[in-house]
């Protein structure tokens, strides 16, 4: 049902706009970010020359700018021949850390590698097969007994 305009009053000249106060600011000097894909990806070219280029993922375009607006140290999975190769100079030359090759970014990497057995387990089995079920509330762990063994042994031994 529409209601009609009332003829008796005036159109509004101006709009009242209300502001709410603004959410609270953290202030930090340094970040620490882990996740699965680093923020920077390391590869070989065909004659073995080591070349990087921006990482994919959506976890690195959400978070790539922090770099850009205070001191981020960045832990990932050492997930490519490249980003390992990477990651074995770097403990050559120190303490395992890279400098960011971005621009603009003040940024240290921390590439971590493990197994790919325990890559497998922690990701295919724990993080698919049950953080994704867990996060839509599909996850019903008396459904299946055998598979509840198996994110056992993935959480268990998906971490070395």
């Amino acid at each position: 049902m529409e209601v009609p305009a009332r003829k008796d009053e005036p159109m509004p000249t101006q709009m009242m706009i209300r502001t709410t106060p603004s959410s609270p600011q953290i202030h930090a000097n340094r970040l620490i970010i882990a996740t699965n894909r680093g923020p920077v990806e390391y590869y070989l070219t065909q004659d073995k020359v080591l070349k990087h280029r921006r990482g994919a993922g959506g976890m690195v375009t959400a978070l790539i700018d922090a770099g850009n607006r205070m001191e981020v140290t960045w832990v990932a999975m050492a997930m490519t021949e490249g980003d390992r190769l990477a990651l074995k100079e770097a403990q050559l030359d120190g303490d395992g850390l890279l400098e960011s090759p971005l621009n603009g970014q003040n940024m240290q990497l921390r590439y971590v590698a493990v197994s790919k057995t325990a890559y497998r387990k922690h990701y295919e089995v724990f993080s698919n097969q049950v953080l994704w079920f867990l996060q839509h509330y599909l996850y019903n762990p008396d459904e299946n007994s055998a598979l509840t063994r198996r994110i056992q042994d993935a959480w268990t031994n998906g971490y070395y």
